[in-house]
Parts: C-alpha cells; structure tokens; sequence
C-alpha cells in the first residue's frame, strides 16, 4: 500500500482535446534497503528522482500536468518499490512517442538508478472502424484492398 506524499499540478488546459486525449504516463520505482521511511528522502524527492531533469529538459509539446510521488507504507518488504514517482503528461501523439522513449531512455541511463518506464492508453480500432476503412481503399483504388 502506498501513500501520496508529495505532488505538483500544473495548470490544466483541458479545453484543448490534444491535453485532454493522448496522455502517457512516466513512471519510476525504487527500491531500497533501509525499509524505514526516510524524511531527508522525501524533501529531496526533486533532486534524486531526476523530475526537476525531467521538466527542465522534455520538451514542451509534452505538457506535464501532474508529478505524484509516493512511498509505501506496508508492507516492509524489500523485493516492492518504496518509493514511486508518475509523472503524466500530454499531448503524446505516433507522431512524438518516440522522442517521449528516447528521452526516458537518456534518463535511465544518465541518472535514474529505479525501474522507468512509460505507460500509454492505445485506442484499438473497432472492426466497425476496420471495414470502414477497408471499404473507402476499395474505393479509392478501383476494388483491390491489401489486407
């Protein structure tokens, strides 16, 4: 079980649909010996986590809403995570995704000693949307559809 102990919010610009769709989340994990809480750690969660990195260096496009940090409470086990860190962002498109990858990949190997990685919502075609546009290319180029 984990609890929030620390978070930043950005100012929302949800009017924009490009903020509201196409969010990915960056996450970290830490694992750690001392299964104690550690305050020092907590008040320098910026620093060691590498978000004030993160911020500094992602690029714009990416508008980063919400940085959530957390530590687990129970239970004391040193193969779980102690501390988490999610970092959303928005505006990751097919187009940018790869720069999002790459740059947490530079992370991972620059400065990050946890797990990270990046979670992001995949919108599946529906098999309605799939023959729909199956049917438009068959019309398009005179009824020959490469399947």
């Amino acid at each position: 079980m984990y609890i929030e102990s620390k978070n930043h919010h950005a100012p929302r610009r949800m009017n924009d649909p490009t903020f509201k769709d196409n969010v990915a989340y960056i996450f970290m994990g830490v694992r750690s010996v001392d299964l104690t809480y550690n305050e020092n750690l907590e008040q320098a969660w910026k620093d060691w986590t590498g978000v004030r990195l993160v911020n500094s260096c992602l690029r714009k496009e990416f508008y980063i809403s919400r940085y959530s940090f957390f530590h687990r409470i129970q239970p004391p086990d040193p193969e779980l995570f102690m501390y988490v860190l999610m970092i959303e962002c928005h505006n990751v498109k097919t187009t940018n995704v790869t720069y999002l990858l790459d740059f947490v990949q530079k992370l991972r190997v620059e400065r990050v000693f946890g797990y990270l990685t990046v979670y992001r919502k995949e919108a599946l075609a529906t098999t309605s949307a799939i023959i729909k546009g199956l049917l438009s290319d068959q019309d398009e180029y005179g009824g020959k559809v490469d399947i």
